[in-house]
């Protein structure tokens, strides 16, 4: 019987990676924008991102300073990104350090001959990212944690303003506007582990469903503001800031009436919202189930091996806002196999000295997601589109030749290019490398865990028909902050004479009346929508104890994890937790 599992196992191991290697090659053959594939009509084109996370405006400000604003945190090394529309942040189901610390040592203690041969643990920890995590800024704008507005081309600028408008009464831009983004989380695992000895020795089964609430909150500050007031004058002069307002999509701010018969009407921003309170999301982060084999079972040695499933539970990605908190892994199925191994190194009566060396890895699939592309190309001043790209205004083609008078919105770029895209995360691999030191019922435990995640590919759909080739990057020619009514109406016959509009060949005195450059799917990038690949290294930590003399041992533990990451894809952070277990 045991010779027959084992040939079972081996061949199912061999299958699974097989079609896992043609699932990845799959996967990697569609470009970063050319994917020619049908919509699938049960993911409507329609992202449906729907705000019900609404932030509250008495959060307090206190924290937004508390990091140093001299230093621009900008990154010098080669691996951090930037100008990026989306992170995807560890699952807090992928933890091994958490789940082994103590309830290990109740697993693997040789049961009573009538019991039933399962153990259950419920983990709970509370875990935060750094406080002022520049490089994690620096992701999400161009490379530092501040970015700059500004009139003209200045060279000290990093957007120029013209491209953002800010309705018809903003007399001018805030200098810069920066992020300190910070995660806060807690989980509650829920772990169980089944010997299925009385079916075959070495057989057991493993099932592990994490309960967890994510808040990330961008934090953003508006520096130097000049705008004028444009809402209730009771908040502090930063919200009061037109461009505060445009960036957290409030209407009231944005879509006010034109100063004059027809004119430049602004719509709301409704995807990659930035804000300064925080985005929570609670959920089960996904279900882990695997069944296993120890091949090998000795009283000082063991090497176990299981195939593994993940189901999603966790939320769906909607990227209303830039940082939206996400609870699993955006909804993708998984499947891989597990290492599971110890050997004792040291024993002298009661105490023992052993080396864990665990790994995990999984698969995940192709499945939609809602994200927002970039857009790539520059404009005749050199000023990549990729910065700020979101949040830079667009002309409807139709608007074009529009005779005076009449009202024209501009659509931010994010409004039109947020669309359901197909995402395939690949491979993801969670191991750790530790000691577990015993002493009667006392266990402690230290180690290394290494965390692993490739680099997301994410293709576009058909779906964006509906807005490909309809929308043209704008820019307004007047950089003058007094010239409200030019920035207010439409002082011509046409909409393009009021305002240029192009990739190339903008500058302040303006290219030809009527230049366009429309946004086509090849103008869109993304990349920036993409997770780069994740590495992350941790040191753990746990100590526990566990009445080992009772029928039904109970187990208590504490233990804790710091994470850091050489790239800024991946989140710098530190957890603490206790976990309570028992054995029957």
């Amino acid at each position: 019987m045991n010779k027959i599992l084992k040939g079972l196992l081996v061949a199912m191991l061999a299958v699974s990676a097989a079609q896992v290697k043609i699932d990845a090659a799959t996967a990697r053959d569609c470009g970063d924008n050319s994917c020619n594939t049908s919509c699938n009509t049960s993911n409507s084109c329609n992202t449906g991102c729907n705000d019900n996370n609404s932030c509250n405006t008495s959060c307090n400000t206190g924290c937004d300073t508390d990091c140093n604003t001299n230093n621009n945190g900008c990154g010098d090394n080669s691996c951090q990104a930037s100008n990026k529309t989306f992170m995807m942040t560890r699952s807090h189901g992928v933890n091994l350090s958490t789940e082994y610390t103590t309830f290990n040592e109740l697993v693997n203690r040789k049961n009573a001959e009538d019991r039933f041969g399962a153990n259950f643990q419920v983990a709970g920890y509370y875990q935060a990212s750094h406080e002022c995590n520049k490089k994690l800024a620096g992701y999400f704008l161009n490379g530092c944690n501040t970015l700059t507005f500004g009139a003209g081309t200045a060279a000290d600028n990093d957007v120029q303003e013209g491209y953002l408008v800010i309705g018809n009464d903003y007399k001018g831009p805030a200098t810069a506007l920066e992020l300190r983004p910070k995660q806060t989380s807690w989980a509650v695992l829920f772990d169980y582990r089944q010997d299925l000895d009385k079916v075959a020795k070495g057989l057991y089964l493993y099932a592990n469903l994490p309960v967890a609430q994510a808040r990330n909150s961008l934090r953003l500050n508006v520096l130097s503001g000049t705008g004028t007031p444009v809402v209730n004058t009771t908040v502090d002069s930063q919200e009061n800031d037109a461009l505060y307002q445009y960036l957290v999509g409030n209407d009231s701010a944005i879509t006010t009436a034109p100063t004059t018969a027809g004119g430049l009407a602004q719509a709301a921003l409704t995807h990659s919202k930035l804000d300064r309170c925080g985005r929570e999301a609670t959920g089960v982060a996904d279900i882990n189930l695997a069944l296993g084999y120890k091949v090998l079972d000795d009283e000082n040695y063991y090497i176990g091996l299981a195939l593994a499933v993940v189901i999603p539970t966790g939320t769906e990605v909607r990227s209303a806002h830039l940082w939206d908190a996400v609870i699993g892994n955006g909804k993708h199925f998984g499947l891989g196999f597990d290492w599971d191994s110890q050997a004792t190194l040291w024993s002298d009566e009661d105490q023992s000295l052993k080396l864990n060396v665990v790994g995990r890895y999984r698969y995940l699939f192709e499945s939609h997601e809602n994200r927002v592309p970039g857009f790539s190309g520059v404009d005749a001043n050199g000023n990549a589109y990729d910065v700020a790209s979101a949040y830079r205004l667009t002309v409807p083609v139709s608007a074009l030749g529009t005779a005076a008078g009449t009202t024209v919105t501009l659509q931010p770029f994010a409004n039109i290019a947020a669309q359901r895209v197909r995402v395939t995360p690949g491979n993801e691999f969670d191991g750790i490398f530790g000691f577990a030191y015993n002493c009667g019922g006392f266990t402690a435990d230290l180690g290394y865990n290494l965390y692993y995640r490739d680099r997301e590919n994410v293709c576009g759909t058909d779906c964006w028909s509906e807005n490909d080739g309809k929308y043209a990057m704008v820019r307004q020619l007047t950089n003058d902050a007094t010239a409200v009514l030019v920035r207010g109406a439409l002082a011509t016959a046409t909409a393009a004479t009021s305002f240029t509009v192009g990739i190339d060949g903008i500058t302040d005195g303006g290219a030809a009346a009527g230049t366009t450059a429309i946004i086509n799917k090849g103008n869109l990038d993304f990349r920036a929508a993409a997770t780069p690949a994740q590495l992350t290294h941790s040191l753990y930590g746990g100590v526990g104890y566990s009445f080992i003399e009772w029928d039904n041992p109970l187990m208590l533990g504490a233990f804790g994890k710091y994470e850091w990451s050489p790239c800024n894809s991946a989140l710098e952070q530190w957890s603490v937790g206790a976990k309570v277990g028992i054995g029957f």
